[in-house]
């Protein structure tokens, strides 16, 4: 599996956890979801996930897109999975509703130019 096979594996997971976060989003606001611990956690859950499937998009990917904040990513994976006491619901929040949009418009680009 070459390069661009191996970024486009990566990216429809992160893509697919997107959509799912979204998808989760619609059903609360932010007084909620402080409140709901099952909803923090499976959206940082999710987090993770993404951080993670980022950190192993090759070099060469994250380097043709400077302004992703790849490093910041893998940084909210580790806190989520070795510092829990850490993880702020309102972060959670903002990064879940405000941080991802970016991220999946240059998937879905990244996935059609690969596609082609």
């Amino acid at each position: 599996m070459d390069d661009d096979q191996r970024d486009a594996t990566r990216l429809e997971v992160i893509l697919l956890l997107i959509d799912r976060i979204h998808a989760r989003l619609v059903k609360t606001d932010l007084a909620e979801f402080v409140r709901d611990h099952d909803d923090i956690d499976l959206l940082a859950y999710r987090l993770a996930m993404i951080g993670e499937e980022a950190n192993k998009l090759t070099l060469g990917f994250k380097a043709r897109f400077p302004h992703m904040r790849w490093n910041d990513m893998y940084r909210l994976r580790n806190i989520i999975s070795h510092q829990y006491q850490r993880v702020a619901p309102e972060r959670i929040w903002i990064t879940a509703t405000s941080d991802l949009t970016d991220l999946a418009i240059l998937c879905r680009a990244e996935l059609d130019r690969i596609g082609e």
